[in-house]
């Protein structure tokens, strides 16, 4: 009889799966959309559905369908049925008639209820903003497409214009292939369609026009979202640089803008100051837009307009537009008028009231920029964060997270990521601000905010304001209301950007509320449905896409490119929310910053470095895409991007003074390149240069220390160099001489070699010059001399990971620490100076590792065995002096890791059988004493169910259990009570049950505390073997034993361990003294077992 009910319920089991989630194939092609056609008039495309899915929802009003499909965004017809569509972004002549012509598809019927899929299709609902409450959400739908009254029957295509971008007029097209009718569960699909669509009566002339003279390369990346875009016809005259950059700023601050503006100007960009006690420039909102609209409205193909615009100032300083429900500097760069809502330029502000402000966020971003980090290890480090939102978080946040993390912030990428996904990120705020205040080069937070910062977890103006990450800048992300909401006194972006020495380099934001769907719209793509585990090939592109560039996007993208490519994404969902993310999204900083991830390489390049006065033009070798600049005393020369062969001609005028030219080159996660090209008068006779230091070296190993220095001379003279004085000292020691002689023509050059000398281990200066030019006076005597700084070391070891201690020991403590060290040198590696800390040193040893490791080889180093102390703990190694001296590199030379003790231990099992909403679990069992996550796990798969056996080891103590549903209907299951979870707690040394659910009840959070007793008093039949007195005790207590005493702890009454004593004797004392009157406890572990003593303490 059991087998017989057991084979009815997997049939039953097994038909549900198929009706509740199916895929109905409409054609062997794929699902795409395919433009065909594409001119100045007329665009043609095709539309073809492949493979359509089917699942079965909950909602508040009960059981839906819906509709999957690659590509495909929500309909945006609120409360109607949720057809998917697929919307592009288009170009579309000023002035045009849109007429649509669908010139043939095929009719294709599928009737829900035959596939087994009993319920209607789901209502389309709107976004939810995140500052809303969701209890006071209606469920929205129209009841007439529901109650047999009407079909939902959408506009198969059309076009719905937008705004102008820089003179290209967007517009968004929709196909929506299905319609819908209730009564009969039937969609009626639109399939292989092909349409036309004319631009009938456009003004094409002005049109290319408009786009010639707004045509900015910086907008690539834009462009790029645009369907049909056509580049204007003389682009390749158009896509020249230096890009113009505009700073508006309040007069007070001229000053400390001049650094800002001087390294701009050398990475090259063309710097306009613009300062509000100017009346061109006026102090208004109006007065500020007028001056920029006619900067950028008198441009022309030779003269582009201004690309980015800085705002310096609080809005008290600097005027912002003011909605009526937020403030928006958009609009100040905005200039097509009426109901247009996309800027002309790249915008960010400098926030600022004070000077201390000011310097702040511009000392942060020079330092960034210009890679002048003391210690750069920290950009490997990357922080992602799901917030705390039991409605939004499982699918939206962590959505969002998972996908960073899925595709690009890993360790494929060489990144170190930590990601705190919902519910566990909310129990780790601590952990989480204090890995940000350890440093890291990217911090995201997607759920809560208001103006004082995160949500849950919390990292509020106040924790900012106590940072101390101290040349560890980072560049944050706010998926969340208000963070960047400037107009009150000081908001969560305004304190992290101002802080000076801390916090972040720049901050992205919202000056009002962000909603769930259109943020992941802006972060991940669009997506016909949001959840935990999108793909790529499910969304389209959004900023994440565009930040990492690998699958032909364009390479550069800086702080406002990724509002700007976020925005746009919203835009292609068709969401009623575009003109509003317009507005609100906004940077705190530089919006031509671009963020690292992960230590940027270095970026190589190659260009003559003497030059003569009157040159006027420079070739440079580098990387393709680099941007290249060459500026001279504070102006801007010229500036290009590097073409595919990595080559970049510089062109200028002649150049007529002497001196160095200043080579910059920047490109998206590389190191700037600092380069110089020395600028040399024609015309003297006697000119000799010291050009280049080619020995010592940089660095130089310890065997390589004997050595003889080397110097590069160059004749710069007119007439033949037959002898020179050369000179060289090393830091205060005793300067070297010798007399050159030979015979160097007009920028011929030449290496000289001193004798042989012993150089010391350490960091050393070098200072070579030359004087007495054929025994005449120099005529140009600022290219005599030359400084260098070289290391002299013995070894270059890192510490690659942590072998030993793993992350957790059940019943045992017993811990033999193990690292594993890389020789990174070319030399060999013959000893090792390797130590560790535990609790900050509680535990310390130190040993000389000795053997031999082979370039680039590795090798595990142990540890003598260690008693570890019980609970949760943390180890710090560090290794040094490599072959008994320096370090190349002391970066990596330390780890650590954090690892739990139970000892003794009892093994508990939790046991988890998954409802048929799977993605709505997840759980975590809490330490009390510390409130650390020690295990958590979720959210699990839909439409299946899984069964999990997870074994934990806990020792004495007591914990919180906590599973959560974020659908609040605990794990009842599907309808009518199929595929119900269940879950249990038990101890499997007691058989203790601890929690058990049946799935027969609903829960949005459910909590369990339960404590774990592990009796160590072993009876009398050990303690009776041992003795101790005198009992009390006033100063020495001794402690016989018939069996071996392995060790001896003291306990107070509180359970605080005041002392642990390793024994390897029958018999043992200690000292009582020391401790105040009381009762104390005395475990005894000895071969036999564990007892546990009373002793008292008297005077």
């Amino acid at each position: 009889m059991k087998q017989f009910i057991f084979s009815i319920i997997f049939i039953i089991a097994f038909s549900s799966i198929n009706f509740a989630q199916q895929s109905v194939n409409l054609s062997p092609k794929s699902t795409e959309i395919s433009l065909k056609k594409n001119s100045s008039n007329l665009i043609t495309f095709t539309s073809n559905i492949g493979d359509i899915k089917f699942t079965e929802v909950k909602t508040k009003a009960g059981f839906f369908t819906k509709i999957n499909l690659y590509a495909y965004s929500n309909s945006q017809y609120v409360g109607c049925p949720d057809l998917p569509s697929i919307k592009k972004i288009i170009e579309v002549p000023y002035g045009a008639k849109i007429k649509i012509n669908i010139l043939s598809y095929e009719e294709q019927t599928i009737n829900l209820n035959e596939l087994g899929l009993k319920f209607k299709i789901q209502p389309e609902q709107a976004s939810v903003s995140k500052s809303e409450d969701p209890n006071n959400i209606e469920f929205a739908m129209i009841e007439k497409y529901y109650n047999g009254t009407s079909s939902f029957v959408p506009e198969v295509v059309k076009v719905d214009l937008l705004s102008k971008m820089r003179g290209v007029q967007l517009a968004l097209l929709s196909v929506n292939p299905f319609e819908y009718d209730a009564e009969s569960n039937t969609l009626s699909v639109k399939n292989n369609m092909q349409v036309e669509i004319e631009f009938q009566n456009a003004d094409i002339m002005a049109y290319e026009n408009a786009k010639s003279k707004y045509y900015s390369p910086a907008f690539e990346n834009a462009y790029s979202k645009i369907w049909n875009y056509k580049e204007p016809s003389s682009k390749s005259e158009l896509a020249r640089y230096p890009i113009k950059y505009v700073i508006i700023s309040h007069p007070m601050f001229e000053e400390t803008l001049q650094p800002f503006i001087e390294w701009k100007t050398k990475k090259g960009f063309y710097v306009i100051e613009a300062y509000t006690d100017d009346p061109a420039v006026g102090n208004t909102v109006a007065s500020i837009k007028s001056y920029l609209k006619d900067l950028y409205e008198s441009a022309s193909e030779s003269d582009p307009a201004p690309t980015y615009a800085l705002f310096v100032g609080d809005v008290a300083q600097m005027p912002t537009t003011n909605t009526g429900q937020h403030v928006s500097d958009m609009y100040t760069v905005e200039f097509d008028g009426g109901s247009d809502y996309i800027p002309e330029m790249y915008f960010g502000r400098f926030s600022a009231t004070t000077i201390a402000h000011l310097e702040a966020q511009i000392e942060k971003t020079l330092m960034h920029e210009q890679y002048t980090y003391p210690d750069p290890s920290f950009l490997d480090e990357v922080v992602l964060v799901a917030g705390n939102d039991a409605n939004w978080a499982p699918t939206h946040a962590n959505g969002q997270v998972n996908y960073a993390t899925q595709y690009y912030f890993n360790s494929e990428h060489n990144m170190s990521v930590n990601a705190y996904l919902y519910p566990s990120s909310s129990s780790a705020q601590a952990a989480i601000r204090d890995k940000v205040n350890e440093g890291a080069s990217f911090v995201v937070y997607t759920a809560h905010c208001t103006e004082d910062g995160w949500g849950d977890p919390a990292f509020t103006r106040n924790h900012a304001r106590a940072m101390n990450n101290e040349n560890e800048y980072f560049f944050g992300v706010g998926n969340c209301c208000l963070a960047n909401k400037f107009n009150v006194d000081e908001c969560f972006g305004e304190v992290v950007t101002r802080e000076p020495k801390k916090g972040a380099v720049a901050h992205i934001g919202g000056t009002n509320s962000t909603y769930w769907d259109e943020d992941f719209y802006w972060t991940v793509g669009v997506t016909s449905s949001i959840n935990a585990n999108k793909t790529y090939e499910e969304t389209t592109q959004a900023t994440y896409d565009h930040l990492f560039h690998e699958r032909g996007e364009t390479p550069y993208v800086t702080a406002y490119e990724m509002i700007f490519i976020g925005n746009m994404a919203v835009m292609e969902s068709g969401s009623s929310r575009i003109k509003y993310y317009w507005e609100i999204y906004s940077v705190l900083g530089d919006p031509s910053l671009m963020t690292y991830a992960g230590i940027p390489s270095e970026l190589v390049a190659d260009h003559i470095t003497t030059a003569i006065i009157g040159t006027n033009q420079l070739t440079v070798t580098t990387e393709p895409s680099a941007y290249v600049a060459i500026s001279m005393n504070g102006e801007l020369l010229d500036a290009k991007l590097a073409d595919a062969n990595g080559i970049a001609e510089l062109e200028f005028d002649p150049i007529n003074n002497v001196g160095n030219a200043d080579i910059v080159i920047t490109k998206q996660f590389r190191q700037v390149y600092l380069g110089t090209c020395l600028i040399i008068p024609g015309g003297n006779d006697y000119d000799a240069m010291l050009s280049s230091i080619v020995l010592p070296a940089t660095n130089t190993h310890i065997t390589n220390a004997d050595m003889k220095p080397k110097f590069e001379i160059m004749n710069l003279g007119e007439l033949e160099l037959t002898n020179l004085d050369i000179f060289y000292q090393i830091d205060d020691q005793e300067i070297i001489e010798k007399n050159w002689t030979g015979s160097l023509n007009f920028l011929e050059a030449e290496v000289v070699e001193f004798d042989e000398i012993t150089l010391t281990e350490g960091q050393h200066t070098i200072t070579a010059w030359v004087s007495n030019p054929n025994g005449e006076e120099d005529q140009y005597p600022d290219n005599d001399s030359r400084t260098k700084e070289f290391l002299v070391y013995s070894g270059n070891a890192k510490l690659i990971s942590i072998e030993a201690p793993i992350s957790s020991y059940c019943n045992e403590n017993i811990v033999k620490p193990e690292i594993i060290v890389k020789n990174m040198d070319d030399y060999p590696l013959t000893n090792l100076t390797c130590s560790y800390s535990v609790n900050n040193g509680e535990i310390e040893n130190e040993i000389v590792w000795e053997g031999n490791i082979d370039a680039n080889e590795s090798i595990n180093i142990e540890f003598p065995s260690v008693e570890m102390p019980n609970g949760e703990n943390t180890i710090e190694f560090i290794i040094s002096n490599p072959n008994g001296g320096i370090d190349f590199n002391t970066n990596d030379t330390q780890a650590s890791t954090n690892f739990n003790i139970s000892h003794p231990g009892q093994e508990v099992e939790f046991y988890l059988k998954t409802d048929y909403y799977g993605s709505e679990t997840t759980w975590e069992l809490v330490s009390d004493a510390s409130s650390n996550v020690l295990y958590e796990g979720g959210s699990y798969g839909d439409y299946t169910q899984e069964t999990n056996n997870y074994i934990w080891c806990l020792g004495d103590g007591c914990y919180t259990f906590t599973i959560y549903d974020s659908y609040g209907d605990g794990m009842q299951g599907f309808w009518g009570g199929m595929y119900k979870g269940e879950f249990n707690i038990t101890n499997l040394e007691t058989n203790e049950v601890y929690i058990s659910y049946d799935g027969n009840s609903a829960f949005s959070e459910l909590s369990q505390n339960f404590c774990i007793t592990i009796n160590t008093i072993v009876g009398n039949e050990i303690g009776n073997k041992i003795n101790i007195y005198p009992n009390p005790s006033n100063d020495i207590l001794n402690i016989d034993s018939q069996s071996i005493i392995k060790s001896v702890s003291l306990v107070n009454f509180l359970g605080q361990t005041l002392f642990t004593n390793k024994v390897d004797s029958q018999s043992t004392s200690i000292n009582t003294s020391d401790y105040e009157v009381g009762i104390y406890f005395l475990q005894i572990e000895t071969t036999e077992g564990i007892s546990i003593k009373q002793v008292s303490v008297l005077r």
